[in-house]
């Protein structure tokens, strides 16, 4: 049984203590639903939808959106931005306790249209290949899969699992940012089903990224007559450049 299901459960299941160690139904049903999950990976593999290509995404958003109605989700298709034509998911479960969980994955791709019938899904050994595989269509199937074992065991006792599928995230997620941070905001806690490190396990922390702008001004003077007054600006800059490559992890900076 793949981990990442587990810790997907895990997290799902953080308001129901009776059932934290997972126990056998639970890893029974996981087993389960393996064979399913592969085909329904292979069905989302093989759609072209690479980021702003609205028809692939949008078989892939209605291939999902079918599979959470089974489920009884509430599905909320929202739009993006212009002129992506593209519309994210937010689909909602409502339980009996407490606990409000996010779980967030991607529709998108990196792949161009055209990629997945050249090199389709296909399983060699343990692993599985194509376009979006992991990134992040495993990410979807992992969550459905989760939420159909939770279905199935009739595990209730949290207070709304929300499923939000980004379209848009391979290209920055700026038309579903404003989405992710108030949804977040509404829940105790967030899971988000990227692919994460080797062996497949649950990454509690991640880098981030930020854009930053440095003003540097130069000091004007006669470079014959008085240069030790004159300051530089060139020079400066080479300096902050120096010194903003020293700001990473140890052993981590970039050389």
């Amino acid at each position: 049984m793949p981990r990442t299901l587990l810790a997907t459960l895990i997290g799902c299941c953080i308001a129901l203590p009776s059932y934290a160690a997972l126990d056998e139904r639970i890893k029974a049903a996981a087993d389960q639903a393996q064979a399913p999950s592969m085909a329904l990976l292979e069905q989302l593999v093989n759609i072209d939808s690479g980021s702003g290509y609205a028809p692939g995404i949008g078989q892939v958003s209605a291939l999902v959106k079918a599979e959470l109605e089974k489920l009884g989700a509430s599905v909320q298709e929202v739009p993006n931005s212009a002129p992506d034509p593209s519309k994210h998911l937010v689909a909602t479960f409502k339980g009996t306790g407490k606990a409000r969980i996010l779980l967030l994955a991607h529709m998108d791709t990196v792949f161009k249209e055209g990629t997945a019938k050249e090199r389709p899904f296909r399983v060699e050994g343990n692993r599985a290949y194509g376009p979006g595989v992991a990134d992040d269509k495993g990410g979807i199937v992992i969550a459905l899969a989760a939420l159909k074992i939770m279905k199935a065991l009739d595990l209730k006792d949290y207070g709304q699992i929300t499923l939000l599928l980004d379209a848009s995230e391979e290209t920055g997620s700026q038309a579903a940012t404003a989405l992710i941070a108030s949804t977040a905001k509404q829940h105790d806690v967030a899971l988000n089903l990227e692919p994460g490190r080797p062996g497949d396990g649950l990454v509690i922390w991640r880098k981030g990224s930020a854009n930053a702008v440095v003003e540097v001004k130069g000091k004007a003077s006669h470079a014959g007559v008085a240069p030790e007054l004159g300051r530089n600006a060139a020079t400066e800059v080479a300096h902050q450049v120096l010194q903003l490559g020293k700001l990473g992890d140890e052993g981590k900076r970039p050389r």
